[in-house]
């Protein structure tokens, strides 16, 4: 299976480095839906030590939060667990979908970017998590999970999206934020963390339509001095059809 990223121009940078791709995992409160991460639970009786282990490091605040959970004060647990939840867990947002004419368009800055594809089977060099799946399909629904347990509906919440974004195909890969590097931090004063999926998974790059000769030689010299064996293409507008052909670009 191949899952695929696409990207804003002028990323190209930051994304294709020596010896593979930067991916970034993301924290929730910078995703472009809301609802990511941002969990009702309705079910708030699991072991008290599981729940304040999972959702509070801090000390200092530990009394409150045991407070706030015996008084079932389910606005402020809702509160401090998601807040937790942003703050602990990385996002990186793939898709099964490798023609998508809206995802040219807002993710790849009005078809002038780039999208790469890569090989699932690099999934199969990170570290499994026992408390829920590393890596899934989105399930899509009109309704938020129901009957949510902070200690047991981990991938219910991680992995359940509104389907008005059902048209994405996105296939998640969820990291715990302390096992990825820290980069930088961007101008909003978030932490940048990265992680380096190696050459060797990469399949090809697809040039959006309205990209630039500049970016088209960048792509070239990239893929020159990494991996020979990495595939360029162009897109361009079908003559007949509502639809993107791939061309492939000689080196």
């Amino acid at each position: 299976m191949s899952l695929n990223k696409y990207y804003p121009p002028e990323s190209f940078d930051f994304i294709c480095v020596n010896d593979g791709l930067s991916v970034r995992f993301s924290q929730s409160e910078i995703l472009n839906d809301p609802f990511e991460l941002n969990t009702v639970f309705t079910k708030l009786d699991p072991l008290l030590k599981k729940m304040i282990k999972h959702i509070q490091k801090d000390e200092s605040k530990s009394e409150q939060t045991i407070k706030n959970i015996e008084g079932r004060d389910r606005s402020k647990f809702n509160e401090i667990t998601n807040t937790s939840m942003s703050k602990d867990i990385g996002i990186l947002s793939l898709t099964k979908n490798d023609e998508s004419r809206p995802m040219w368009a807002y993710y790849a800055k009005e078809h002038t970017g780039f999208m790469v594809q890569i090989s699932d089977k690099f999934l199969h060099t990170l570290e499994p998590n026992e408390a829920y799946d590393i890596f899934k399909d989105i399930n899509y629904s009109t309704k938020r999970p129901k009957n949510v347990d902070i200690y047991e509906s981990f991938n219910e919440v991680y992995y359940t999206k509104d389907n008005a974004w059902e048209h994405e195909r996105e296939f998640r890969v969820i990291q715990e934020l302390e096992d990825i590097p820290l980069y930088t931090t961007d101008t909003n004063g978030v932490n940048v963390h990265c992680s380096i999926i190696p050459e060797e998974y990469i399949i090809k790059i697809v040039l959006g339509s309205r990209s630039s000769e500049e970016l088209k030689e960048k792509a070239k010299f990239w893929i020159k001095n990494n991996k020979n064996s990495i595939e360029l293409y162009k897109a361009e507008t079908c003559q007949t059809n509502y639809q993107l052909i791939y061309k492939k670009v000689e080196m």
